[in-house]
């Protein structure tokens, strides 16, 4: 092999072409990231104004002889939808965060903790896990509500999915967070 050769092979030659096209390259095409940004920061608007609406239903529908089981499965469902749209903005921001810009707050006094605490993205997921598990309780709360009669019946057995559910993923969380 020629010396011309060894010099285009070299490690330093591939680096230098590395250093100076690819990884640039790469770089700027994280900020195609904002496309998941705008998206779920969307989906967060939308799940607020659909709890909105909800909410001013129920209350504008609110009658003296409305059964309490179904108001309390309401208020639960748009405290869920509320939540969840909670995530979603806190899945832009973090999204944002790491991949886009960094969040510069108004006042840095009112700079939430939860932002402070997106450094990576297991960070961000760990979040997002946590608040999945809040949305499982509801969820599972909303279930017993609205089955009361049912489990009280015998399928007791069947009552005990979805909280042994939550006690797994909220389990496999704890031992995520010791990993880290």
């Amino acid at each position: 092999m020629s010396e011309q050769n060894k010099k285009s092979y070299s490690p330093e030659v591939s680096n230098s072409f590395m250093n100076r096209f690819v990884e640039p390259y790469f770089y700027r095409s994280m900020k195609i990231s904002i496309l998941a940004v705008i998206g779920t920061y969307i989906m967060a608007i939308l799940l607020f104004l659909e709890g909105l609406i909800k909410t001013w239903n129920l209350i504008t529908n609110f009658k003296q002889d409305i059964d309490l089981k179904h108001l309390k499965i309401e208020i639960i469902g748009i405290a869920d939808m509320f939540i969840f749209g909670l995530a979603m903005m806190i899945l832009a921001f973090g999204i944002y965060k790491l991949f886009v810009g960094k969040v510069k707050p108004v006042n840095e006094d009112k700079n939430p903790v939860w932002l402070q605490n997106i450094n990576d993205f297991g960070a961000l997921k760990i979040i997002i896990a946590k608040i999945v598990i809040l949305v499982l309780i509801l969820l599972f709360l909303e279930l017993v509500i609205e089955n009361f009669q049912r489990f009280q019946n015998g399928n007791i057995l069947n009552l005990l999915i979805i909280p042994l559910g939550v006690i797994l993923i909220a389990l496999a969380l704890k031992i995520v967070e010791k990993v880290k």
